[in-house]
């Protein structure tokens, strides 16, 4: 048995401990919603250009301000960001990119041959919303955590110097879903 005093001194240390997790317990929760807050506003500012797009070639500053935005929200996306449409016989694709250290630019859209995807496609076919995948040995990272996350018509491929937490695929997720808005909005103003 313990005497009083070492019972007394055990009662504090709990009080104590418990009081510190409490308050971490709601630092945890704050930081959460702060989170949230910066995620919604970056979304809404990437929403708001999608609204504004005037003509197709709007899209392009959309996609820049997304990679910015995927950027903001999650350092570690360092590298090519694809948004490829899968219709017709090859896809129509954009590129912006981050690596080694450039400006974001675009390259310009344009067919290419069938892109080889077949696990990608799979994925997607079987409802997946997304599709992660590895490439080593880069020029730029030794490797790249890639995350092709997918929309109406066809996905936005992520690269990632890190692995990403299931809350951050999320935001990737979330980011994807305001981009359909866009291109459904650039395929309105191709026609």
């Amino acid at each position: 048995p313990f005497a009083d005093q070492d019972v007394r001194l055990l009662e504090r240390f709990t009080e104590v401990f418990a009081f510190a997790y409490d308050r971490y317990l709601e630092l945890r929760e704050r930081d959460a919603r702060n989170r949230e807050l910066q995620v919604q506003n970056a979304l809404e500012r990437v929403r708001a250009q999608a609204s504004g797009m005037q003509q197709s070639a709007d899209l392009e500053a959309v996609s820049l301000t997304l990679l910015e935005t995927a950027r903001t929200l999650i350092p570690t996306i360092v590298r090519d960001f694809v948004i490829i449409d899968q219709e017709g016989e090859g896809q129509d694709y954009w590129t912006a990119s981050l690596v080694g250290g450039e400006t974001p630019t675009t390259r310009p859209r344009g067919q290419v041959g069938v892109f080889t995807a077949a696990q990608t496609n799979a994925a997607r076919a079987d409802g997946a919303s997304y599709f992660p995948y590895t490439e080593t040995g880069g020029p730029h990272y030794d490797d790249v955590y890639g995350y092709r996350v997918f929309h109406e018509h066809g996905w936005i491929s992520f690269g990632s110097t890190a692995y990403l937490a299931d809350t951050d695929v999320g935001v990737l997720e979330r980011l994807t879903e305001v981009f359909g808005f866009a291109y459904q909005r650039f395929l309105e103003l191709a026609d």
